[in-house]
């Protein structure tokens, strides 16, 4: 049995590793192909069950998730939805609970599905895949193992118009779940998709109130409305903007084009003004990634 302090403490790393479909990155890049061919198998295709995104921890896998759930094509298609995030120490009933619980209409049949056995979870759960057009996303299944104490509850072997997409950084996961199903892996960044991210969130970075443009001849201008604003009003010159993007893409090398350490460097230096600030990160770059170092804890 575990002892108490480290059930905390896998509990709050299990909290951190939680996604939301409704909690959309504000700075998306290089997803669009994705996007359209997940789209595609998602509501076109009819022999694939199972779509999969498939692919090394931060690269972007939910975030393209996120974006196929709430595309506006998925969205009409379907008549219900489900998103879970599976947890490394996964409860099949637990799962296969919420999931009937999303995929529910009604408070009553949510009420009993409290007092129902797992069996019985795993029966209606298929039912309403038969008999309605279901998407259920099962994000993050790390092994063969946990994805056979979920499938009782989807009919597999079945015409149904319900699809899975599921997240995994498994490939075998992907077979395991169906051998005809579709696999999609995202590719890295490229440089210019690097930068284009990196300088949204470094340079482009929201205040509490509206900001006017940016440009990349990096005049940042406040409008008046930000007079009473408590943050000093900044102007980003040219010859800081060539310094800043010169570290920057120094940076960026040691990205390897994966979005979360993108995002996490962005958000790092999003915080920092000066080139002497960025230069420090720049010399330590590895140490402050690692450890987080004035980070928010979305960056954990």
């Amino acid at each position: 049995m575990r002892e108490s302090g480290g059930d905390t403490s896998f509990q709050r790393q299990q909290e951190r590793r939680r996604s939301f479909p409704h909690a959309i990155e504000p700075n998306v890049v290089g997803c669009a192909d994705g996007i359209e061919i997940l789209v595609a198998h998602l509501i076109k295709e009819k022999h694939h069950r199972v779509v999969s995104i498939w692919g090394m921890g931060g690269l972007g896998k939910i975030t393209l998730a996120k974006q196929v759930y709430n595309h506006d094509g998925v969205r009409c298609h379907f008549d219900c939805f489900a998103w879970v995030c599976i947890s490394q120490q996964c409860h099949g009933r637990e799962v296969l609970e919420e999931l009937l619980n999303q995929l529910s209409s009604t408070n009553e049949e949510r009420q009993e599905i409290v007092i129902l056995n797992e069996d019985e979870i795993a029966r209606r759960l298929c039912t309403k895949q038969r008999e309605r057009k279901c998407l259920v996303v099962l994000d993050d299944i790390w092994t063969c193992n946990v994805w056979n104490s979920l499938q009782a509850g989807f009919p597999m072997n079945e015409e149904t118009e319900s699809r899975i997409l599921l997240t995994t950084r498994n490939k075998e996961v992907a077979y395991c779940a169906d051998e005809n199903g579709f696999i999609y892996q995202p590719l890295s960044l490229n440089e210019d998709e690097s930068w284009e991210l990196f300088e949204k969130i470094t340079m482009f970075q929201m205040e509490d109130t509206r900001i006017i443009s940016f440009h990349l001849t990096l005049e940042f201008v406040w409008n008046n409305e930000m007079s009473n604003h408590t943050a000093d009003s900044r102007i980003y010159y040219p010859e800081i903007y060539a310094k800043k993007k010169d570290l920057g893409m120094k940076m960026l090398r040691h990205c390897e084009g994966l979005p979360l350490t993108i995002t996490v460097l962005g958000g790092l230096l999003s915080r920092k003004d000066s080139v002497n600030e960025w230069d420090m990160v720049h010399m330590n770059f590895y140490s402050y990634i690692r450890r987080g170092t004035d980070l928010g804890p979305e960056y954990e």
